[in-house]
């Protein structure tokens, strides 16, 4: 589940916000190793917590506090479910991603790669781990939905389902 868990992180990171936001500030807002309740947070007070699964429809997303949903103090909270499902291709896999990922940290971004590989760390994702994963590939394009949550004005908060479109962060 951690696996799965990271894999949809770093997903979220090389495939969503690097283009978005560049792999320096995509890494910088990536908390989801410092344990906080969100996995990214972003300026302007934006949250974004990823949730991974590959379980067949229903999907149920387990969180592990509802505080993972909590609006306050965010302008905006985003809930990114990523819907993946296990493929025997090495350019899907964990390490591949890593790679793909420390790659976009070039000579200019070297403290970015530092960083990013702290994280990993702090994740107790190590080099022997790239040895198990390397052959088990994830494809994540079988299913993406966002939710945004936004505290109104009376302070309850509403989910908006944003199916089928991808918002900009």
């Amino acid at each position: 589940n951690q696996c799965k868990g990271l894999y949809g992180e770093l997903h979220f990171i090389y495939y969503t916000l690097t283009p978005l936001i560049g792999i320096r500030a995509a890494v910088e807002y990536w908390y989801g190793p410092g344990k906080k309740q969100q996995d990214f947070m972003l300026p302007n007070s934006i949250g974004i917590e990823i949730k991974t699964t590959s379980s067949k429809s229903p999907v149920l997303l387990r969180i592990s506090s509802e505080d993972q949903l909590d609006s306050s103090g965010f302008s905006k909270l985003y809930l990114h479910h990523n819907e993946i499902h296990e493929v025997q291709d090495k350019e899907k896999s964990l390490p591949r991603l890593i790679d793909l990922i420390l790659a976009e940290c070039s000579d200019e971004e070297y403290v970015t790669g530092m960083e990013f590989q702290r994280k990993l760390l702090e994740l107790n994702y190590r080099e022997k781990d790239r040895e198990w994963d390397r052959d088990r590939g994830k494809d994540s394009e079988k299913g993406k939905r966002r939710y945004k949550r936004e505290n109104d004005s009376n302070r309850t908060a509403r989910l908006h389902i944003l199916l089928g479109r991808e918002d900009k962060v």
